[in-house]
């Protein structure tokens, strides 16, 4: 399946600067000092050493520096550029348990009707195994089917042969998965209420990006 679809996409500069700094406790140097009194007479003074005082201190739990830090950092507004404004009005850290596993920083933005997640890798085989795994999952053959607007599933190319599009159903909804190798980036658009036609419609709008 070929699917050939003119997209003007919008370009989006994100003007933010973040500065983050990163507290770590390091461990703690007790400097000795010892204290020689010269005795006026030569009395030796014997003394019952004490045992050391010890108190004890609890342990704090670790905290998970990463999930509390604010958001965007800067990887992330460098990811949000690749997202058109009326997409990027409404975004946030994606959750580790909703990420890629491979993935090196993820955004999820929600629109009226759906949510979208875009996800930046550290290459394009990091990319491309990412989008291959949603083909594996569902049983999806490359080149499967017509067009997403005629039903799913549906896998083809998308601007040029590199670039990747596939929609499926499933529980949680219908599903447009798509890539853009240009940018190492995988882009996940899920409609809960299961419609395909909305979801696909919006993905070959501008406001689907990924933006250059």
């Amino acid at each position: 399946m070929t699917i050939t679809t003119t997209r003007r996409l919008a370009a989006t500069i994100c003007a933010l600067a973040i500065g983050i700094v990163a507290a770590g406790c390091g461990g703690s140097s007790t400097a000795e000092k010892t204290v020689t009194v010269a005795p006026t007479t030569p009395t030796t003074v014997a003394t019952t050493p004490t045992a050391p005082v010890t108190t004890p201190t609890t342990p704090t739990a670790p905290t998970d520096t990463t999930a509390d830090a604010p958001f965007p950092n800067a990887a992330e507004i460098e990811l949000l550029t690749h997202v058109p404004p009326a997409t990027a009005a409404d975004c946030g850290r994606t959750r580790d348990a909703a990420r890629a596993r491979d993935a090196v920083t993820s955004v999820r933005c929600d629109t009226a009707t759906h949510r979208v997640y875009y996800e930046q890798f550290a290459g394009a085989d990091d990319m491309r195994t990412a989008y291959q795994a949603y083909l594996d999952v569902n049983d999806i053959e490359r080149g499967e089917g017509q067009t997403c607007d005629e039903g799913a599933p549906a896998e083809g190319v998308w601007d040029g042969p590199e670039n990747r599009v596939t929609c499926f159903t499933d529980s949680a909804g219908a599903w447009v998965v798509w890539n853009a190798t240009d940018l190492n980036l995988v882009a996940v658009a899920i409609d809960a209420d299961g419609k395909l036609q909305r979801v696909f419609d919006w993905w070959k709008s501008p406001d689907s990006g990924p933006t250059p």
